[in-house]
């Protein structure tokens, strides 16, 4: 018998669930709208938030850091051409040319 009575009760609910009809599309597309602006604001906000608490390299250590950089890039390239020029003259040798 409660098992009759919990069906019912689960129809009727039912049929009240699609009594209520949901909003529109045009509806339910400005309230994402809405929200989708809302979370582009916040996001902004948050952004000007985290850029305050950066914290910037002087002038002087971008200097040596780019001269870090360049340096081992003239490093790096020397290497490569040392080993291009030695694997080239290993496989004329190879070859007989």
């Amino acid at each position: 018998m409660a098992d009759k009575q919990n069906a019912k009760a689960d129809k009727s609910k039912a049929v009240s669930d699609k009594s209520q009809k949901k909003p529109n599309f045009f509806v339910r597309v400005g309230q994402s709208v809405k929200h989708s602006a809302k979370s582009i604001a916040k996001y902004f906000r948050d952004v000007k938030s985290e850029m305050k608490k950066v914290v910037w390299p002087s002038k002087k250590q971008i200097i040596n850091n780019t001269i870090v950089v360049l340096v081992v890039m003239v490093i790096a390239s020397v290497v490569v051409l040392a080993l291009d020029t030695s694997f080239i003259t290993l496989l004329k040798l190879a070859i007989g040319a």
